[in-house]
C-alpha cells in the first residue's frame, strides 16, 4: 500500500493476525530482526560443512534435510523467549518506554543502536543453536515462552 503521503506498508492478513499482542511480543520481535544475519550465518556455514547432497542431519531427528526444511532452534534452557527475559530483568528495561522503527513495513527494530548492540551481544554469549526439523521447532515454540498465570505463587 502507498499512501498519499507517500510512505508505504506491507499489508498482510498474516501480519495482522501474528501483530505483537503486548510490549513485551513487541519487544522480543524488535530483539530477533536484531540477530537475524547471526541466524542466517550459522544455518548457512552448518549447511557448507555439513551438507550432503545439499541436506544436512537434523540435530534432533537425525532426518536429512533441505535448507527450507530446517529452523535455527534455541537450545533450552536458553530458548529465545528467556534470552529476552532475562535481558530485560539485567537491564532493568521498561518494556513500554522502548522505541521501535518500522522499515517498510517490515518488523520493527530497536531505534536505540547501543540497546540494540548490547542485546546481539547478551544474544551471542548466551544462545545455543541447533538446526532442527521446521516442524519440531514449531510445535513447541509456545514451550520457551515464560508468563505469568493465575496460579502462579508470590513472595509477599
Amino acid at each position: 500500500m502507498v499512501r498519499k503521503d507517500g510512505s508505504t506498508e506491507f499489508l498482510s492478513y498474516t501480519k495482522r493476525i501474528n501483530k505483537p499482542k503486548d510490549q513485551f511480543s513487541r519487544f522480543r520481535n524488535a530483539c530477533r530482526q536484531a540477530i537475524q544475519n547471526d541466524l542466517i550465518t550459522v544455518k548457512q556455514n552448518f549447511f557448507k560443512e555439513n551438507s550432503i547432497n545439499s541436506k544436512v542431519k537434523c540435530q534432533e531427528s537425525g532426518e536429512l534435510l533441505a535448507y527450507e526444511d530446517l529452523n535455527v532452534d534455541h537450545r533450552q534452557p536458553n530458548t529465545f523467549s528467556v534470552i529476552v527475559d532475562r535481558f530485560i530483568e539485567i537491564r532493568g528495561l521498561n518494556v513500554n518506554e522502548i522505541e521501535y522503527l518500522e522499515i517498510g513495513g517490515g518488523p520493527n527494530e530497536i531505534a536505540d543502536e547501543d540497546l540494540k548492540e548490547k542485546f546481539w551481544e547478551y544474544h551471542r554469549g548466551k544462545a545455543n543453536l541447533r538446526l532442527v526439523k521446521r516442524e519440531l521447532n514449531l510445535s513447541r515454540a509456545y514451550q520457551g515462552r515464560i508468563g505469568k498465570t493465575t496460579k502462579d505463587l508470590t513472595i509477599e
